[in-house]
């Protein structure tokens, strides 16, 4: 299990614009975070005080950074650049409700090569309900131009 600061530590996403609170379990394809960061009032996503629910495909996507991340083994991480969203669903309603509870975010690498990876995502809440569903697609930055 990986604690916030593991998570910060292992992302170029820090303070405030890490969505991800802890790491339950990851392996070779799949990762499984929690985060309440939905309900923090100074969360970076809301505009006009509210969280729509499209914010949840930010914090899928940042469980798949992470994951990628993660399958390195130690060494420093590609860049990569998300560049395409394709089946997203998002279910009714905002994300910023209290009845969600914790969220249950889930990233699995469904193919990965040396130009980038596909990932699907989920976020669900704590009861299980689906929140937002989708496929992520990212182009990583080739080795020498990574600074």
């Amino acid at each position: 299990m990986l604690s916030r600061a593991d998570i910060e530590a292992r992302m170029p996403h820090a303070g405030a614009s890490c969505l991800l609170d802890r790491v339950i379990a990851h392996d070779a394809q799949t990762i499984h975070c929690t985060t309440r960061a939905h309900l923090d009032p100074a969360n970076p996503l809301r505009r006009n005080g509210r969280l729509d629910m499209v914010c949840g495909v930010e914090i899928g996507m940042q469980a798949a950074a992470l994951h990628g991340g993660l399958r390195t083994h130690g060494a420093t991480p590609r860049i990569g650049y998300l560049t395409t969203l394709r089946q997203v669903s998002l279910a009714p309603g905002r994300l910023d409700q209290p009845q969600w509870g914790t969220l249950h975010i889930r990233a699995t690498c469904e193919q990965a090569d040396e130009q980038g990876m596909r990932y699907h995502f989920s976020v669900e809440s704590e009861a299980g309900a689906a929140l937002v569903t989708g496929h992520g697609f990212v182009v990583l930055q080739p080795q020498e131009q990574q600074t």
